[in-house]
């Protein structure tokens, strides 16, 4: 939802200068990795929270390129 609404505030202030603070759970305790990366990553709990935070991630800076903001950030 965090990551959802980041891109949703980027593609809606994407005309003028933006700061986005994107402060997400999944390296504060108790972690709790959504049930798409749970067990994926062989770490435990702490493993897969960083792997959902790694996908997290990756899906702002995915944003930042298809709206070609990603030269100006």
């Amino acid at each position: 939802i965090i990551t959802r609404k980041a891109i949703g505030f980027m593609a809606g202030q994407k005309q003028k200068p933006f700061f986005l603070y994107y402060n997400p759970h999944d390296i504060h305790v108790p972690r709790t990795p959504h049930e798409r990366f749970a067990g994926k990553s062989g770490y435990g709990l702490r493993g897969d929270a960083l792997l959902e935070l790694d996908w997290c991630v990756g899906q702002l800076l995915q944003a930042l390129d298809s709206l070609k903001l990603t030269s100006n950030t």
